[in-house]
């Protein structure tokens, strides 16, 4: 298994610019106990972002914003212990532990490698050692009484509990956790748990979304498009549409799409507006595989390829797409009954078969 992190937020530090004036921050931020804040710093000194390489402090940071249950460090603490990477020595005792607490903040993809790693490498005895680890590690850490704790306000969200949630999450978003600014942010917007009040969510969007947050990116952009809480603008809309659809956030991927189709607060460009549909295409959105295709069909911004445009008419409609499924409805029902009509059909299928096998990449 390669070595890898769980979050966004390398790729932010490395290609904001901004890495300097980040530390400075962060460094301040961290200081006061901001979980976000430590673990943003020990990738600057794992990864010797600014020159600043350090793996002890590196670890030390990642560790206490562990010591909060933050996801991320949990889970970049699992992979840098199964590796044995960054100034660690190599224990899957203690792999498993970290994937464990992370998999119980919500964490999916620990949850998998955690169970990967007990079936194919750990013993008994290990797996029995590295769950007492993490219980241990539970409660010794979620009694130590610090600011909130974010998971208590996922639960108390889960249960409709608006107002306990908002309780829990205002005083960490306070401290710049960008998570809980999300939160407070559809809280205001949508008004639940707190009155309705489209300034204070764009507020909290806003404070989330410079910290590179893609769903506060989007939810920003949304509101600017809407000219909700702010005067309308569809060029601030772009702008925000394509912070976080460069991180791989889908609705804004086909938002931007549909944007540069029709030269909507951008300059009109098809082969931008196809780009942006492949991608949130590959993450298997049936609208946007619905718009490649019709691109595919027009040969708008692509090389015009009835089969490819059949092909991805099909895997959406499989995904129960009913506007692909129309459309199909209607191509058949034109369809020649012919030898060639037929072996078409055929090889669009078996494209369809194909994309769906790859987990719809390189379709």
């Amino acid at each position: 298994m390669s070595r890898f992190f769980s979050s966004t937020a390398l790729l932010i530090l490395l290609f904001s610019g901004s890495a300097t004036a980040d530390y400075a921050k962060w460094k301040v931020l961290a200081e006061q106990g901001n979980a976000e804040a430590q673990y943003n710093l020990g990738l600057i000194y794992l990864h010797g972002i600014e020159k600043k390489q350090d793996y002890a402090i590196g670890k030390k940071w990642l560790t206490l914003a562990a010591e909060q249950l933050y996801p991320e460090s949990l889970f970049d603490l699992g992979s840098m212990y199964f590796s044995g990477t960054y100034g660690v020595t190599q224990d899957y005792v203690l792999a498993h532990m970290w994937w464990n607490l992370a998999a119980s903040q919500g964490e999916e993809a620990a949850g998998f490698l955690r169970d990967r790693l007990e079936k194919q490498r750990m013993t008994i005895s290990q797996v029995e050692k590295a769950q007492r680890l993490a219980s241990e590690f539970t409660q010794k850490f979620s009694n130590l009484g610090y600011v909130g704790n974010y998971q208590e306000g996922v639960g108390a969200a889960k249960r409709g509990d608006y107002k306990s949630a908002y309780k829990v999450w205002k005083p960490i978003a306070e401290s710049g956790d960008s998570r809980a600014q999300l939160h407070l942010g559809q809280m205001y917007l949508s008004g639940k748990g707190v009155t309705q009040d489209n300034q204070t969510a764009l507020k909290w969007f806003g404070l989330a979304a410079e910290q590179g947050h893609p769903k506060a990116q989007y939810n920003l952009a949304l509101m600017h498009a809407k000219g909700q809480g702010v005067t309308k603008s569809r060029k601030n809309a772009a702008k925000w549409y394509k912070l976080a659809a460069q991180q791989g956030e889908v609705r804004s991927q086909i938002n931007l799409g549909v944007m540069h189709q029709n030269g909507d607060g951008v300059p009109q460009n098809s082969e931008i507006a196809a780009k942006w549909y492949k991608r949130a295409a590959e993450q298997g959105h049936p609208l946007a595989q619905v718009n490649l295709a019709l691109m595919y069909a027009s040969g708008s911004g692509v090389a015009q390829d009835p089969n490819r445009a059949y092909m991805w008419l099909i895997v959406a409609s499989w995904q129960g797409d009913t506007e692909a499924t129309k459309v199909l409805k209607k191509i058949r029902g034109k369809m020649p009954s012919t030898q060639e009509a037929i072996e078409s059909e055929k090889k669009s299928k078996q494209l369809a078969r194909d994309c769906v096998a790859k987990s719809y990449k390189d379709c």
